[in-house]
């Protein structure tokens, strides 16, 4: 990708995301931290957690347009986790991502309609087109309703 494409893309995601409250879940203290600061840099604001349990919290108190959600964490998973977000808002936006093949979740993740599926690590150019594909989803539903 050259750098005019990844102007662009910083461009058209922060247009998008200006207005955009995103949750970002992950056990690893590192990811977590970077791709927070990521996200910090195209979205109003990003939350971020360690846990599925801690999430869960957050997301009570909070209306979120995006969460990604990593799927392997301890007690209990992304899996389980997006489960129960869709059960409590079935057009919630959400974005799996994973240190792991998808081939193994891909029926569940089919089944809970999740707007994507990211594989770490987690980076602009390979992932940015995607992103903005799914801001642009979210920014067009909440302008239509």
């Amino acid at each position: 990708m050259d750098d005019s494409e990844t102007k662009s893309i910083s461009k058209n995601l922060k247009e998008l995301g200006k207005e955009l409250k995103v949750l970002f879940v992950d056990d690893d203290e590192f990811v977590r931290y970077s791709f927070t600061q990521i996200l910090s840099l195209f979205f109003k604001e990003v939350n971020s957690c360690e846990s599925a349990r801690e999430a869960l919290d957050l997301y009570e108190n909070n209306n979120y347009d995006l969460v990604f959600s990593d799927i392997s964490m301890p007690e209990m998973d992304g899996i389980e986790l997006v489960t129960i977000l869709k059960k409590k808002n079935p057009q919630q936006a959400i974005v799996m991502v994973s240190a792991h093949n998808q081939n193994e979740y891909i029926d569940e993740l089919e089944k809970l309609k999740i707007e994507a599926f990211i594989n770490k690590p987690i980076n602009l150019s390979n992932h940015g087109k995607l992103l903005i594909n799914v801001c642009q989803k979210i920014v067009d539903l909440k302008s239509s309703g």
